[in-house]
């Protein structure tokens, strides 16, 4: 299904790319400024028909990078407890998604006095982005916004100066670019956010991490670490430091709408006086644990591995796998090695 959805982008691309009456795409740079946290944009007009057309093969390229992944080794996963930045990603648009990409293409961020070369100043802005917003139909019911990251230190010694064809006098214009002045960008877009009224939108990331840094994700990983090991004091979390990962999946298990009965389930076999499959998986990742006389639990991760498998099986899991009353020793339980 996810696959269909990739697939769904490099379509509408396409027909955007041939349609002869195409709707002008909404361009801006936006950034976050590290003084007040604050996100400005700053918007781009499309002068001439040749910047246009160039501003086609730039979305032309973007469509055949997603078409070599979907006829090549495109392994999409959901975006959740995966330690890897880089990869292909799906996610479904929830309501802080909706929310910040609503904010993210609202002119009303456009501050004049805030100039391109100002976001190319790392002691201002941080997160910049270039962001292109595309109405794929007259009601503006279905769009696609792509995302390219920004760094200020973006340049390399290949790219310091571009070429410009022959004149009419046969002289080769060489133009300089300024690392302080001028933007340079591929058409590898890490982010394509699809968004339609009727069905329902996702987003297409190829760099977790830049998707987190865009849409705020951090806050609320840590906000989801202090809730769940506050909440989960049967947990020696003090022991190992959480990691980015660690925070992501605590991320994922505050959102797992099943999660207070894997707790459970959890506890009930630990306190057992039989072998389970719970008590195998402690034992497989070395965690320890102990059962008072009361029948309270206290589980004692030693490091960010063993945390992470812990992590792992309350969610995702051994946990999940029983509650839904499956074997796990054929499947899920090599994920914890």
């Amino acid at each position: 299904m996810e696959r269909a959805k990739i697939e769904l982008i490099y379509d509408e691309l396409k027909n955007y790319i041939i349609s002869s009456s195409r709707i002008p795409p909404y361009v801006t740079i936006v950034g976050e400024e590290i003084k007040s946290g604050n996100k400005k944009t700053s918007a781009f007009t499309i002068a001439s028909e040749n910047d246009f057309d160039e501003f086609i093969k730039i979305l032309n390229g973007f469509s055949l990078n997603i078409n070599g992944y979907i006829q090549g080794s495109l392994n999409i996963a959901e975006l959740k407890g995966d330690d890897k930045d880089s990869g292909f990603f799906y996610k479904k648009v929830d309501e802080f998604d909706l929310e910040t990409l609503i904010q993210l293409t609202n002119s009303s961020l456009i501050d004049p006095d805030i100039k391109v070369v100002d976001f190319l100043k790392p002691s201002r802005f941080k997160h910049v982005f270039l962001v292109i917003e595309l109405n794929l139909d007259e009601a503006s019911s279905k769009k696609l916004v792509l995302f390219k990251g920004i760094s200020q230190n973006y340049y390399t010694a290949k790219n310091k100066f571009t070429l410009s064809p022959y004149n009419e006098n046969h002289s080769l214009k060489v133009k300089y670019l300024d690392n302080k002045k001028d933007i340079i960008f591929d058409d590898n877009f890490e982010i394509a956010a699809y968004l339609d009224d009727m069905n329902a939108s996702f987003i297409f990331v190829q760099n977790r991490r830049k998707f987190e840094d865009l849409f705020g994700y951090h806050e609320k990983y840590e906000d989801a670490y202090s809730m769940l090991s506050s909440k989960l004091d049967f947990i020696e979390w003090g022991k190992t430091e959480p990691t980015l990962y660690i925070k992501r999946y605590c991320y994922s298990i505050s959102n797992y709408e099943r999660v207070e009965e894997c707790i459970e389930f959890m506890l009930q076999d630990l306190r057992s006086k039989e072998d389970n499959e719970i008590k195998m998986a402690f034992t497989s990742k070395k965690i320890e644990y102990n059962v008072k006389t009361d029948g309270q639990v206290h589980i004692i991760p030693e490091n960010p591995t063993q945390l992470k498998a812990l992590l792992y099986i309350i969610n995702d899991g051994v946990a999940k796998t029983c509650l839904l009353g499956r074997n796990v020793m054929g499947t899920k339980f090599e994920e914890l090695l």
